[in-house]
């Protein structure tokens, strides 16, 4: 440890270790503890301080040699015995933490001591490491230390704090007292465990003094904690007390480092204790007007009066301030981002640079539910808490994990609730599984194959499961089987399915949605359940289209509520309500516009739909809502930083199943001329890299997700730390001349549709925006940076603009998802679907630079392709179990190669460097499990 002087020095540990520096405050008996006494090993140097919680005193480590800090607990308070071993046991748990953010706790230990009586008594003390430095609270209130670098300290203190929570401890009494930052900018966190000791029955002081109030864990209705940063359910003494009371105390711990104000401050502890379980606290841009938008929010998720409408991990936190004392210079100020609400954690986009036309608004790759960090440990009722829903109160609201091997890729739940049929990937290939939730047991009913699985669900009766799997004998079309729930003959019923397929009550029959892009058209059919007497209820045209998930079937029978999209907006769709006698089609009550979507379903009494999804473009993960009816009230039933796939929903109402899946994308550069020679470009654990572009001079213009936000990061294969260009905004697509001296971007803002903005490559500013029509995406640039291509979210048309002249002309019509240029400029090539006989075929239009067709192209890799930096060749992306590689695909008919040699993973996007020396690629992982959300109502 670093000499100190002793003044300073000493005034700041009565601090730090919990001691008022008011003598007058002291009421406990003498200890017989003095300098030059021995306790333990342990030789009494100094008296630092006394308090509430004890005597501190600095101390010589006679054995090792070393100074330690030594907390000497009041006898009124280890006179309990049981009281005292459960803490003994809490300090141990806290004192394995081993982790630089946590003081090191020593030892703990009594000795017999000789009192000033002349009797004796046990004397029980704490040794701990000795700590050089400052409170956070003198930081935030004495020394005003800046808010980017009070972050940094709070995101040490989150990663302390998560270590803990990760080893089954709470600390239920953080404040900015028990944070110390040490003169090398190290924040650790004190006090682990010692509120559980200090027991005060009437909490009637004033919030400047905050006592610590505690009692017995297990004591329903007496409060733990210290006032001004307790969490609601502390402060209603309820015995549910979980890590995420911890997350609303560091909620607190934010909001005064960022406002060097209390969020919950009165003149009494009991009118404090009213704020917070009542109001919410001042708004933060208020108090300060530069704190940063997505500081804010992250505030305001730790600070939700419902636990489960909290942040939900500690780790993430750590995460979120570490990215935003990285990026704090470039963030926008709170009141210059209004009121729009983004989680962090974020799960990839929709590919709208190359699939807009056709994906936008599909179903969500879901991202993993992080309360898994804490329900793995089996299902946790959350403490009913006063609320502020619609529904006058919070629910107990419990999530059980079912599933823990993170490769599960559907699942639906049967009726009646016993069992779960589930997909996972094993060893490459796609399995169908039963599970019995009360037991646990998986039997497999489909054998793992190549093909996908999905879109399962259950007839009404749960004898039979149905579900899709791609086509053996068609490439590209789903067909829909069914099977008997406990195992037997799969049997396939029908062909070009496009989503899962929803009951009649009866079970006589079912509806799905099906895209016919060779017609441009989507149509919702209903057929018989075993598949026979097929016809279509209703039929869009595009602009108008069904989104091809999903359906639900009325509980009565009378209707189908579908999504679907209208010319009007493109990017986002509602609800309709479908008469299915008639097909007569009308409006869902309420305002409930969804950007993405995986699931719809009724409610078994008809009182609502659940629906998991996003509602905005600029909203990071899908969650989980209940709309109820008739009124069209939308009320969200998660509220974390998880994100949600799918939905079924028990024939008695009480239980939901969905998946969560975390996905992580990573950026890699691949040496052309050697597919072996692979760099990994970015890292982390919650990383969000996807579409790019390749510049000059080794570099890639890359979009990646920070925070709430999806901005143009500067990266290079040269491995130069990244260069934020932009921030503002949600980019969508972006391309470069070859020279890198013109780049162009599809840029929406918050309330608009997005335009084609041109950059500045430097710094990342709007210079100028070129196109202002119904929302231009899928953007696409010659290399030598003259002409250009875009889609319109209006129309399925493709349309050019030369740069020179501003001329904008119609080149096609009629296309879908990706269209590229070649890379000598002088022609493009699009994706589509040709006519065959009445069924479409995949293909790839090769048109000039006019938009006269000049061949094509047989195409089965998907609709995401590229040129090879020849020009003789596409690329496409093969999956084989489940692992994406790049092959080149020659024009002329030849063998395809593999490019690429990756053992894992998907594809997200690549682009080759100018000099076609460089190949770029984003990959992603993902790790999915299924969760059951019971009491969400």
């Amino acid at each position: 440890m670093r000499p100190c002087t002793r003044g300073r020095f000493d005034f700041v540990i009565s601090e730090v270790y919990g001691f008022a520096q008011e003598k007058s405050e002291i009421h406990f008996r003498p200890m017989s503890v003095s300098i030059g006494s021995m306790l333990g090993h342990f030789k009494i140097t100094a008296k630092l301080g006394e308090g509430g919680m004890g005597e501190i005193w600095r101390a010589q480590d006679t054995e090792l040699d070393r100074e330690v800090a030594l907390k000497v607990l009041p006898p009124d308070y280890v006179g309990n015995e049981e009281r005292l071993s459960r803490f003994v046991r809490e300090a141990k748990s806290a004192s394995a933490l081993a982790h630089p953010n946590i003081i090191t706790i020593y030892e703990i230990g009594k000795q017999e001591v000789a009192t000033d009586e002349g009797d004796s008594r046990d004397v029980h003390y704490i040794a701990m490491e000795l700590v050089d430095g400052l409170t956070l609270k003198q930081h935030i209130h004495d020394r005003r230390t800046d808010l980017k670098t009070l972050l940094g300290y709070l995101g040490q203190a989150a990663q302390g704090l998560a270590r803990a929570h990760e080893a089954g401890v709470v600390h239920r009494d953080l404040k900015p007292d028990n944070v110390m930052i040490t003169q090398d900018g190290f924040a650790k966190v004190l006090d682990f465990g010692l509120a559980k000791l200090n027991v005060i029955s009437d909490p009637g002081e004033g919030v400047t003094s905050a006592p610590t109030l505690a009692d017995d864990a297990t004591r329903e209705g007496v409060m733990m904690g210290t006032v001004g940063y307790m969490s609601p359910e502390q402060a209603q003494g309820s015995p549910a007390v979980d890590h995420r009371t911890d997350i609303f105390s560091f909620g607190c711990l934010l909001y005064e480092a960022a406002t060097r104000r209390r969020p919950f401050v009165a003149d009494t502890s009991i009118d404090t204790l009213h704020q917070i379980l009542h109001d919410d606290p001042a708004a933060m841009e208020d108090l300060n007007p530069d704190v940063p938008g997505a500081l804010r929010r992250v505030v305001k998720r730790c600070l939700a009066k419902d636990p489960a409408r909290r942040a939900q991990s500690m780790r993430d936190l750590a995460l979120e301030l570490s990215e935003l004392v990285d990026e704090f210079d470039s963030l926008a100020p709170a009141s210059a981002l209004g009121s729009t609400i983004a989680a962090v954690a974020a799960t990839p986009p929709p590919k709208p640079r190359r699939n807009w036309a056709l994906g936008l608004g599909a179903v969500a790759v879901a991202v993993i539910a992080v309360v898994l960090i804490w329900s793995m440990r089996g299902s946790r009722p959350l403490p009913a808490t006063d609320g502020g829903d619609s529904s006058g109160g919070f629910q107990a609201m419990e999530i059980e994990p079912l599933t823990a091997d993170g490769t599960i890729t559907n699942a639906a739940l049967s009726p009646d609730g016993r069992y779960l049929a589930h997909t996972r990937a094993v060893e490459g290939k796609t399995g169908l599984w039963i599970r019995q939730v009360a037991t646990g047991s998986n039997v497999p009913i489909v054998a793992p194959e190549d093909v996908g699985l999905f879109g399962l669900v259950f007839a009404p009766d749960g004898e039979h499961l149905y579900f899709l799997r791609r086509d053996p004998e068609q490439a590209g079309f789903n067909a829909l089987f069914k099977v008997p729930t406990l195992g037997g003959e799969a049997r396939r019923i029908l062909f070009d399915v496009d989503s899962g397929v929803t009951f009649s009550p009866d079970q006589s029959r079912i509806a799905f949605p099906r895209g016919m892009p060779h017609q441009n058209r989507t149509v919702l059919l209903v057929a018989e359940a075993d598949g026979s007497g097929e016809r279509e209820l209703v039929s869009l045209t595009s602009p108008d289209r069904f989104l091809l998930a999903r359906p639900a079937w009325s509980p009565d029978g009378t209707v189908i509520v579908a999504a679907m999209h209208t010319a009007d907006d493109l990017l986002t769709f509602r609800f309709t309500v479908i008469e299915v006698e008639s097909g007569t089609m009308s409006p869902l009550a309420g305002e409930h516009r969804f950007a993405r979507m995986s699931a719809v379903e009724w409610l078994p009494d008809g009182s609502g739909l659940i629906v998991v999804g996003r509602r905005s473009q600029l909203d990071a993960i899908d969650q989980i809502w209940l709309i109820e009816l008739p009124g069209g009230e939308i009320r969200r039933v998660s509220n974390d930083l998880n994100s949600y796939r799918g939905a079924s929903v028990s024939a008695d109402g009480s239980t939901l199943a969905t998946v969560s899946t975390e996905t992580v994308t990573q950026l890699y550069v691949v040496a052309a001329d050697d597919p072996a020679d692979v760099r990994q470009l970015t890292s982390g654990p919650r990383e969000k890299v996807y579409d790019l572009v390749a510049a000059p001079g080794d570099k890639v213009i890359v979009q990646r997700r920070r925070l709430d936000q999806i901005q143009l990061w500067e990266m290079s294969a040269a491995g130069e730390e990244p260069r934020r260009l932009t921030s503002d905004g949600t980019f969508f697509s972006q391309a470069i001349s070859d020279d890198g001296t013109l780049l162009l971007a599809c840029v929406l803002f918050e309330d608009e549709r997005p335009h084609v903005w041109r950059i500045d490559s430097q710094t990342g500013t709007r210079l100028e925006q070129l196109t202002s029509g119904d929302g231009e995406v899928n953007l696409a640039l010659s290399p030598a940076g003259d002409w250009l291509l875009y889609g319109r979210l209006g129309n399925r048309a493709l349309w050019q603009r030369d740069l020179a002249s501003a001329e904008e002309r119609l080149v096609v019509e009629n296309y879908r998802g990706s269209a590229e240029i070649s890379p000598d400029g002088e022609s493009f090539a699009l994706f589509a679907f040709a006519d065959d006989g009445g069924q479409s075929r995949r293909v790839i239009e090769i048109r000039s630079r006019e938009g006269r067709l000049e061949r094509t192209l047989p195409w089965d890799q998907g609709q995401d392709f590229y040129w090879h930096p020849d020009g003789e060749a596409f690329v496409g992306v093969r999956s084989r179990e489940r692992v994406s590689n790049l092959w080149r695909v020659p024009l002329d008919g030849s063998e395809p190669t593999q490019i690429t040699e990756f053992d894992r993973g998907f594809i997200v996007d690549a682009d080759w460097s100018p000099d076609g020396e460089w190949l770029y690629v984003t990959r992603g992982e993902n790790t999915s499990d299924v969760v059951l959300v019971r009491n969400f109502r």
